[in-house]
């Protein structure tokens, strides 16, 4: 499974009819809140993990549009522009003004916009990443539209020999269809453990994600994300859309914690929600 999942409206139904909790005062459901607080951050998270794997490959395949539109470019097409203006050091990836359907079956439109000191790969790099009417969906009339700031910093190789990157970011995802406004902080650090040696090739890329988030769900609700030391979330390059393993607390005020479990590595679309022991299977979009 991959890093940031997409939780359907027919999971929430599921979750809602059959997912319940035991308390002081006896039996409860996950509260509509609870749900949307899930669903929202994972939405979320995949859009800024995406936008961070778009611009990896677009720093690599920038002038050779042919490898844009190949298999190894998950988040690129052959109908994404890339222009890399070297003077300024600025670097624009644009999917249109309508949808373009990417390699990992998504959906984007608009701009991605990033400014660099360095090359992505290289130790001490900063990127600054800003979205000019940029929309991302699973379908070309269901797309989220992400605005906001995200930093990506180059930490060089860890003690493990590692390349690790510390991100900050501070996303609004505007839902569609009218959805609401989810708001997305996230401070988090990605190390490459596998995929390094061969820079033109994604698809064997594996990365760990550890940290946390915060924000607001479109209906308002705050909430907290927190990876768990030990079950760190990992992103498979290899599996198109998932985190394929790792573990995340979620709270929603001062209400009990949900885990959200994506799994043991297996590339699929489940993942577990668990409550006071009661879990319940669901299904990633």
């Amino acid at each position: 499974m991959k890093t940031q999942k997409f939780i359907s409206a027919s999971l929430i139904a599921v979750l809602l009819g059959g997912s319940l909790l035991y308390s002081s005062c006896g039996r409860m459901r996950m509260s509509d809140d609870e749900l949307e607080a899930v669903s929202d951050n994972s939405t979320a998270a995949g859009a800024s993990q995406e936008v961070q794997n778009i611009s990896e490959q677009a720093f690599t395949a920038s002038g050779n549009m042919s490898f844009r539109g190949s298999s190894n470019n998950g988040g690129l097409s052959s109908c994404a522009t890339i222009t890399n203006d070297t003077i300024n050091n600025v670097l624009t990836i644009d999917f249109g003004t309508s949808p373009c359907l990417c390699k990992d079956n998504r959906y984007r439109q608009g701009q991605i916009i990033s400014s660099y000191t360095g090359k992505y790969r290289d130790s001490g790099t900063v990127i600054a990443t800003t979205f000019n009417n940029y929309f991302v969906g699973v379908s070309n009339t269901s797309m989220n539209q992400v605005t906001g700031t995200k930093t990506v910093t180059n930490n060089g190789h860890n003690s493990a020999g590692n390349l690790n990157w510390t991100i900050v970011a501070a996303l609004n995802i505007l839902k569609a269809n009218n959805g609401g406004t989810v708001i997305f902080n996230e401070t988090r650090n990605r190390e490459m453990i596998a995929g390094e040696s061969t820079a033109f090739i994604f698809s064997d890329d594996k990365f760990q994600v550890t940290g946390s988030a915060n924000g607001t769900t479109a209906k308002g609700d705050s909430y907290t994300a927190q990876v768990l030391t030990g079950h760190e979330l990992i992103r498979d390059m290899s599996c198109p859309k998932h985190f394929t393993q790792g573990q995340v607390d979620i709270n929603v005020g001062t209400k009990p914690t949900m885990t959200l479990d994506y799994g043991s590595g297996t590339c699929d679309n489940t993942a577990t929600v668990t409550r006071n022991g009661k879990t319940k299977t669901i299904t990633l979009k």
